[in-house]
């Protein structure tokens, strides 16, 4: 993810990275429901990316250090760590996408 970053300002390359990431997660759960859900969501959620203020709005150079997060909190291999950083990571995406999506 750091290498895409780094690498690329393209948030074609990035959106595909988030696509991927998210869609590994969730596809360790066990509840069919939330995997529809979130698949349908991140893809939806994915052509934001590409709105004029896409990158203004999610920050290409923040995107590694917010993923990471996520990542962390995986590791920690603790469920209500990893439900509450992937509830607060959502959150963070609502109220950028809400913010810059009334500039539309």
């Amino acid at each position: 993810m750091r290498t895409v970053q780094n690498s690329s300002r393209d948030l074609k390359a990035l959106s595909d990275l988030d696509f991927k990431f998210h869609d590994l997660i969730i596809s360790v759960s066990d509840n069919p429901l939330l995997i529809n859900f979130a698949r349908i969501h991140n893809a939806k959620f994915e052509h934001f990316f590409f709105f004029p203020y896409g990158e203004e709005a999610f920050g290409v150079d923040a995107f590694y250090e917010r993923h990471l997060e996520v990542y962390e909190s995986l590791k920690s291999n603790d469920a209500y760590t990893v439900e509450t950083t992937m509830r607060r990571h959502y959150a963070d995406c609502a109220r950028r996408t809400a913010r810059y999506a009334a500039m539309l």
